[in-house]
């Protein structure tokens, strides 16, 4: 176990570094956005009006699309985001003012969006690829902490000791403390990470249940809708306006905020149109959520509370770590991930220490011609008898 733990530790550990950087600045994401194109900072936001600016856009602009998907404004992202599937089937998206509906030319920056992107699927590789490499990267790792805890027995007993000033063995008795305080949090982290990516490396139960399409699995635990088969293509139908359904909700939930809204089918007889609240700050990312056919009749209004969709929210609210508000989520996350890795770039360098002083002291490997190479470049600088 102990040479497991030392080279899954070794060779992952640069990736896991650049993941879990990525990952700790990705929790202030709207935050960075912000930061990053301040121009935004100047909008106030109300929602009645956000949503009526968006609607309109929309049913001007994509009234013969399949889909609207939009993201309303609030107090962490001040734009109204849209976006829509054409008939043609390809998408489109626009960036809105929430007040007046215009179009922004934003700062041609990616923001947080660029660590958030690269804390799961990298960077410079396919997305799907890069998923598989960070999947890949957070198994060994999970692999290194489960051995990293058969190794050490007497993993509290350690705790407790710290030799200062005794060269490799100091760095193994910090390596044990700050492996013990940071334990709980690698665990979860890692964990929740590996699971909320099951279907790449775990696809063939939602290939059996759904030989169609294996991704109605999350229709089915993210929305209340039940699935229903149209025989019938879409035909144009009058659509009840958006605002008339927003007072629906408004009944129903008060002035809850709106985080979005998606409508499937828009202007025909199979329109469907779903309401979903704002984040709650509960663990379970679970939001309530209303869904409405084209004339306005209730077709859900409940939160998803099965077991299936209970577990995959829960397990993806604690990895996000969107319970937390922005003070707990810097002491609980941003502190103690910064800490774990400076704790794990430690660890690095005492392996790298290990293994490169193995092979310089038995003569061979890269080590070994390094060393050579110093010595030769030594005498030529200091021969005392040039030619």
């Amino acid at each position: 176990m102990a040479w497991l733990h030392a080279w899954t530790g070794l060779i992952f550990g640069w990736l896991l570094f650049a993941i879990f950087l990525m990952g700790t600045s990705s929790y202030y994401r709207h935050q960075i956005n912000l930061w990053m194109q301040p121009q935004l900072a100047q909008y106030q936001v109300n929602q009645d009006t956000a949503i009526r600016t968006a609607t309109d856009y929309l049913a001007k602009n994509a009234a013969d699309a399949k889909s609207w998907f939009l993201d309303i404004a609030n107090h962490e992202e001040p734009v109204n985001k849209m976006y829509w599937q054409q008939a043609s089937g390809g998408y489109e998206s626009r960036s809105l003012d929430a007040n007046t509906g215009q179009e922004l030319k934003l700062s041609a920056t990616q923001g947080g969006d660029f660590f958030y992107n690269f804390h799961f699927q990298l960077y410079g590789v396919p997305i799907m690829v890069g998923r598989l490499i960070a999947c890949l990267a957070a198994f060994i790792m999970l692999i290194a902490l489960v051995s990293g805890i058969i190794t050490h027995k007497k993993i509290f007993t350690d705790f407790f000791t710290l030799r200062t000033f005794k060269s490799q063995r100091s760095w193994l008795d910090f390596h044990n403390v700050s492996s013990v305080l940071a334990l709980p949090f690698f665990l979860t982290i890692t964990f929740t990470g590996l699971a909320i990516f099951f279907y790449l490396y775990l696809p063939w139960g939602m290939q059996k249940l759904y030989p169609e399409n294996p991704f109605q699995y999350f229709t089915e635990i993210r929305t209340t809708e039940k699935s229903t088969t149209h025989q019938a293509e879409p035909k144009k139908a009058e659509m009840l306006p958006i605002g008339s359904l927003l007072e629906k909700v408004k009944q129903q939930w008060g002035d809850q905020a709106l985080a979005s809204i998606e409508v499937k089918n828009p202007n025909t007889d199979q329109a469907i149109i779903t309401f979903k609240q704002l984040e709650d700050r509960s663990i379970t990312l679970n939001q309530a959520q209303i869904t409405f056919d084209g004339q306005g009749h209730v077709l859900a209004n409940t939160r998803n509370e099965s077991a299936v969709a209970t577990l995959n929210a829960g397990v993806y609210g604690l990895h996000m770590a969107t319970f937390a508000q922005p003070i707990l989520r810097f002491i609980h996350h941003n502190e103690l991930s910064e800490k774990s890795i400076r704790y794990a770039d430690f660890c690095i360098i005492r392996h790298i220490v290990d293994v490169w002083s193995y092979r310089i002291y038995y003569g061979w490997g890269i080590g070994w011609l390094l060393c050579r190479y110093h010595r030769c470049r030594w005498w030529f600088i200091n021969d005392p008898n040039p030619d």
